[in-house]
């Protein structure tokens, strides 16, 4: 908490973007926080920054405050279950992100830039586990559940979280799983008014975009 608000003192100060991350060795991850002004399409645009380094995302947490700041964290590493210990990398991170939220670059050109190849149609395997997108409006008062099961890849959550974000559904939190090579992905999202997914064919809609998008890549 001290340390969320160190961050949020940041930006209350006017920086666009205040950043903190720290490694943990022997538990294999490292934790980064990222604080900003809220808006849409900003959990997207962090997770598109992580996936442009190669930065492989185990969790995320998405916190809002009724001032319009969020704090974003995320446990993440380097793709071999080992901590982030390289302070170039994070420096780098940094560098991209503090362009991509006030605009001058977008994530998409990032990504194209740095590894065009997270976001193109994955090889196909003899035995494919087949995406499967679900929605829950019982378990949470305020929010619709998306759980997506899929095949595990690098890019996947950019992937995932750009779809939702060009359909207009916010995501307010994030549990992100991996067993064995499958992703199984739970999202708490509402609709852009803060009201849950409730109409049927807004859900397929969705449903369809995220397959399409997760079978076909977005390059």
């Amino acid at each position: 908490m001290a340390q969320h608000l160190k961050l949020i003192e940041r930006v209350r100060q006017g920086e666009a973007v205040a950043l903190n991350w720290t490694t943990y060795p022997l538990a294999g991850y490292s934790e980064v926080l990222v604080c900003a002004s809220a808006a849409p399409g900003r959990f997207s645009n962090v997770v598109g920054t992580l996936t442009a380094h190669g930065i492989n995302i185990l969790s995320a947490q998405l916190f809002s405050r009724a001032d319009g700041v969020m704090i974003r964290a995320f446990q993440v590493s380097d793709g071999r279950g080992a901590a982030l210990e390289d302070e170039k990398v994070w420096q780098r991170f940094a560098q991209d992100l503090r362009g991509v939220i006030p605009g001058q670059i977008t994530v998409r050109e990032l990504i194209k830039t740095r590894r065009r190849d997270l976001l193109a149609k994955p090889l196909p395997r003899a035995h494919e586990i087949q995406t499967r997108v679900e929605f829950d409006n019982v378990v949470s008062d305020r929010f619709t559940v998306v759980d997506i099961r899929a095949r595990d890849r690098l890019g996947l959550l950019y992937v995932i979280a750009s779809t939702l974000s060009g359909l207009d559904v916010d995501v307010s939190l994030a549990k992100i799983a991996t067993e064995v090579d499958q992703a199984m992905d739970v999202f708490y999202v509402t609709e852009k008014d803060g009201h849950k997914v409730t109409e049927p064919e807004r859900m397929d809609a969705i449903r369809q975009a995220l397959v399409h998008a997760i079978a076909e890549g977005i390059a």
